[in-house]
């Protein structure tokens, strides 16, 4: 028997389009209990978004945020998507 609390992790849903999705909600957050929809770390998704192989965010004030319309689009074909 261990003393550490269990978390149950939930699946992140994406909210309907014109919706905006933050960090967490694409790569997860452990704490929060929330699985990610893309398996990549906080470098690499910062990475693929300088090189144009994941959608820019929108920035609001010091925080960045994701249409969901644009994650699903990338969801769609990863391996092939390019940015606006």
């Amino acid at each position: 028997m261990t003393n550490e609390k269990e978390i149950k992790l939930q699946p992140f849903i994406l909210p309907p389009d014109g919706s905006l999705v933050r960090a967490y909600g694409i790569l997860g957050d452990r704490k929060k209990g929330i699985i990610g929809c893309c398996e990549m770390s906080r470098t690499m998704l910062w990475s693929q978004v300088n090189i144009g192989r994941f959608p820019k965010p929108l920035k609001i004030g010091r925080i960045a945020a994701w249409r969901a319309e644009d994650i699903r689009e990338y969801l769609k074909d990863p391996e092939n998507y390019q940015a606006r």
